[in-house]
């Protein structure tokens, strides 16, 4: 959430509460919020955005007793010039805000590189109360603290712990609803940087110098992927059988099935500078068939020669307790054809694609 320098107030949006999803202001966990001048620790002031109760000014909004309705914050932010806006506290709510500073220029417009990120999640998106940034909203999951990651060299905060001011300026051409948009934020939290691993009595070597884990059989993980796990609705999940995919793949006009049946059928790698460009190339033809289903598109990829002449041993090392490279690695494909555009549907024409 962004803190703004300056000595003067920072302008603030009206809030449209017409804009605002029916299904965020039917949460029972809205605040109300103002403008307050703070010294950081490294001695510059700075604007922030402190919350409290519509009535009784409790500022402790993590708490219930903290937090109240939509119209309760709403009326209280019309009536009383001393509140600068309403926002709404994401804990247990099963939703996640996403946090894009310093986007909008002076002259009203968007970086490119967020609206990118805004195409590519396709969910609720908004201007900050300060019109500097955007807000997005979705429904999603994820462990771990609140985070900030890179995304090509905008700083973006990804949190669920938090309330996130609401203005209701919903950016043009973006949905009026909240999606589920699991796979997407499994991308973004991605580029989160790791904490150190704690010591252990054994030093242990970088992971580019350690042995191969490699296990004869598909891995299990103690904590299983699954579906319902993605939140990915029903009509987009896979349908047909492995075989069927792999014929549809093969058939597929345009260049595409030849391209699938060299990579597949042969292993033929010479198209690509690298053995990895060729797996993703494959990867990548992947969730278009099987609908984003993890563990059919990695039981087809395990059919293909790519993976018994070239990939088998690295498929399955491991990535951590609950991960291997080849999981990682059809996540990544799948997040990759919407954030870098594999020539597949994203999400921003999911919507308008028909379940087989």
């Amino acid at each position: 959430m962004g803190h703004h320098t300056g000595q003067d107030k920072p302008v603030t949006l009206d809030v449209r509460p017409d804009n605002i999803p029916d299904e965020l202001k039917a949460i029972a966990a809205w605040v109300d919020w103002q403008w307050r001048k703070e010294n950081r620790q490294d001695g510059k002031e700075v604007w922030k955005k402190p919350p409290c109760h519509p009535v009784t000014n409790n500022p402790r909004y993590k708490r219930p007793e903290g937090q109240s309705t939509f119209d309760r914050a709403y009326d209280r932010w019309r009536i009383d010039d001393e509140i600068d806006g309403v926002g709404v506290v994401l804990t247990e709510t099963g939703l996640v805000g996403i946090d894009i500073d310093d986007c909008i220029t002076e002259r009203r417009q968007i970086d490119p590189r967020a609206l990118e990120l805004i195409d590519t999640i396709n969910s609720y998106s908004e201007a900050s109360p300060s019109f500097t940034g955007l807000h997005i909203l979705l429904a999603g999951e994820f462990d771990g603290p609140d985070c900030f990651i890179d995304y090509k060299g905008l700083k973006v905060e990804i949190y669920r712990k938090r309330y996130l001011a609401v203005t209701g300026r919903r950016v043009k051409n973006t949905p009026a609803e909240i999606k589920h948009r699991q796979l997407v934020l499994d991308g973004l939290l991605a580029r989160r940087q790791q904490p150190a691993p704690p010591k252990q009595p054994k030093v242990q070597p970088a992971p580019d110098q350690q042995e191969d884990r490699h296990i004869d059989q598909q891995p299990t993980f103690t904590k299983k992927v699954s579906l319902g796990d993605l939140n990915i609705p029903p009509k987009y999940r896979g349908g047909i059988s492995d075989d069927k995919v792999i014929r549809r793949a093969k058939l597929q006009k345009g260049g595409g099935g030849a391209t699938f049946r060299r990579l597949f059928t042969e292993g033929d790698t010479t198209d690509y500078p690298s053995t990895s460009e060729a797996e993703m190339a494959l990867i990548g033809k992947l969730p278009f068939w099987v609908n984003d289903d993890v563990e059919q598109a990695d039981r087809i990829y395990r059919q293909s020669a790519l993976y018994r002449l070239h990939r088998a041993d690295r498929w399955n090392e491991w990535r951590g307790p609950d991960s291997t490279y080849g999981r990682d690695t059809i996540i990544k494909a799948i997040v990759n054809h919407y954030m870098e555009d594999f020539g597949y549907y994203g999400y921003a024409r999911k919507e308008t694609r028909q379940p087989r």
